[in-house]
């Protein structure tokens, strides 16, 4: 049997019963499909962040209102690695960190942009509150940039050498920095 669920995963459940009932048993569900989904009350639910990986043709990254960072392979289809809600928000305990006018997770956890160094070694995230934050290629957290933008991050470019990057956002701006100081 294969299940869908409102989140976007696609399970595959297999049984040796010739009819499935109440008291059916399931072995442990085969996962086909892994999906960005948060459960965001008032918002959609949207993938933002796009990027690929220059050193590896086979492998690209995004990031969405779910916080979360993933790692997928082109060849396998599949998820490769993920980074969730608790290591991406700026919070301690981003479980909880819900914004309570709307219900769902704050602007400071929920990716709009990414890019990847010409070695892809760093990824660099943009999240809509304007902040920015940089993860190594095993999506463990580098360096954190506290509002750097009045308003969301919409993109972010490097150039040849990674030595410069430039941060677009909705507040009109263009933000210039060194990398990986950001001074």
């Amino acid at each position: 049997m294969i299940v869908g669920t409102l989140g976007g995963e696609i399970y595959e459940l297999t049984t040796k019963d010739a009819k499935i009932n109440p008291t059916t048993k399931f072995s442990n569900p085969k996962t086909l499909m892994k999906a960005h989904f948060a459960p965001n009350l008032k918002t959609s639910n949207e993938v933002w962040g796009l990027a690929t990986f220059p050193n590896d043709p086979d492998a690209f990254v995004t990031c969405g209102d779910d916080a979360t960072l993933r790692v997928w392979s082109i060849q396998q289809r599949k998820l490769l690695k993920q980074v969730g809600k608790t290591n991406l928000s700026n919070q301690p305990n981003a479980e909880l960190d819900m914004d309570t006018k709307t219900g769902d997770l704050s602007d400071q956890s929920r990716g709009r942009s990414i890019a990847v160094t010409n070695d892809g070694e760093n990824i660099i995230v943009g999240f809509k509150d304007g902040t920015i934050k940089v993860f190594d290629k095993e999506l463990g957290q580098r360096n954190f940039i506290p509002k750097c933008a009045k308003d969301w991050i919409s993109d972010i470019k490097l150039n040849n050498d990674n030595s410069v990057v430039a941060f677009g956002s909705h507040d009109n701006a263009i933000y210039v920095n060194t990398f990986p100081e950001f001074k």
